[in-house]
């Protein structure tokens, strides 16, 4: 059975859009249970940015549909999009 192109969607936050919502999250326990709070910050944000490149690439290699998240889009805008792209024809299906 082949991959079904409409049942994905990937949301990948821009860098820079990430790092300031997290900041605004005011009771993070990860970051709560370490000595060095700035360092974790720092080390979290290069993981996700890492990932976050590595997934954008995976989803050109396999032609998926992707989403960069940077605020320039309101949450409607972006779930009539996603749900648009769920409505489409089932590929591979």
């Amino acid at each position: 059975m082949g991959l079904c192109k409409s049942h994905v969607f990937f949301l990948i936050p821009e860098e820079q859009f990430q790092r300031h919502h997290y900041t605004l999250r005011t009771n993070e326990p990860t970051l709560a249970k370490t000595s060095n709070r700035e360092l974790a910050f720092a080390n979290s944000m290069a993981r996700d940015a890492a990932y976050d490149l590595w997934l954008r690439h995976e989803c050109a290699k396999f032609a998926l549909p992707l989403l960069v998240v940077d605020g320039s889009q309101s949450l409607e805008q972006t779930i009539l999009m996603i749900g648009a792209h769920s409505q489409q024809k089932h590929i591979g299906a």
